[in-house]
């Protein structure tokens, strides 16, 4: 099977689970500051 393949080499060398990972956290960084930035919005038009 190619995903007992796919595991043999993540174990490896590592590398595609930890890009995997620093770009889960990168996503998450950007839907906090969109959101933030979305909250932000919001204010102005209730203040304006």
């Amino acid at each position: 099977m190619s995903v007992r393949g796919e595991r043999k080499i993540d174990v490896r060398d590592g590398r595609p689970f930890l890009s995997s990972w620093k770009r889960g956290r990168e996503v998450e960084e950007l839907l906090k500051s969109l959101m933030e930035e979305g909250s932000r919005e919001e204010r102005r038009k209730k203040m304006g």
